[in-house]
C-alpha cells in the first residue's frame, strides 16, 4: 500500500492486520445489510434463480429474440386490409378513426328505426286473413 511507506517498518505488520480487519468488518457490516434475492427480484436485479448469474444475461437476450420473433410472425400471418374490408370487418377507412364508432352507432340506430317502421306498417292478422293469407 502507499501509505505503508510512512508507517515505520516495525509497526507495518501490525498496521496491516488492523486494515484487514477493517475491511472484514466493513464487508460483514455491508453483508448484514444487503438485500435478499426477493428485493433484488423485485427490483429487477435478479431475473432468476434458476439460471446462473453468468448466463441470465443471455437468457434475458433470447427471450426478447423469442418475443421479436413471435411478433414478427403474428404480423407476417395477419389479413390485409383488403381482406378485412371483403369481410366487413374494416369498413369505413375513408372516416377518421375517432368518428367510426359513432357512425357504426348511428348506421345500427338507423337499421333498428328502419326495422321498428316496418314493424308499425304491417298488416295485422285480420287484415291478411281477409286478402286470403295466413
Amino acid at each position: 500500500r502507499g501509505d505503508s511507506k510512512k508507517i515505520s517498518p516495525a509497526i507495518q505488520q501490525a498496521s496491516e492486520a488492523i486494515d484487514k480487519k477493517i475491511r472484514r468488518a466493513s464487508i460483514g457490516q455491508q453483508l448484514q445489510h444487503r438485500p435478499d434475492a426477493k428485493d433484488l427480484k423485485s427490483a429487477g436485479v435478479l431475473k432468476s434463480e434458476k439460471i446462473s448469474d453468468a448466463l441470465q444475461g443471455s437468457a434475458e437476450t433470447l427471450k426478447k429474440q423469442i418475443n421479436k420473433d413471435q411478433v414478427s410472425h403474428l404480423l407476417e400471418s395477419r389479413p390485409s386490409i383488403e381482406d378485412l374490408k371483403r369481410a366487413g370487418l374494416r369498413e369505413g377507412l375513408d372516416i377518421a378513426p375517432g368518428i367510426q364508432e359513432r357512425r357504426a352507432s348511428l348506421s345500427r340506430k338507423l337499421n333498428a328505426d328502419q326495422v321498428s317502421h316496418l314493424l308499425e306498417s304491417r298488416p295485422d292478422v285480420k287484415d291478411l286473413e281477409k286478402t286470403g293469407i295466413r
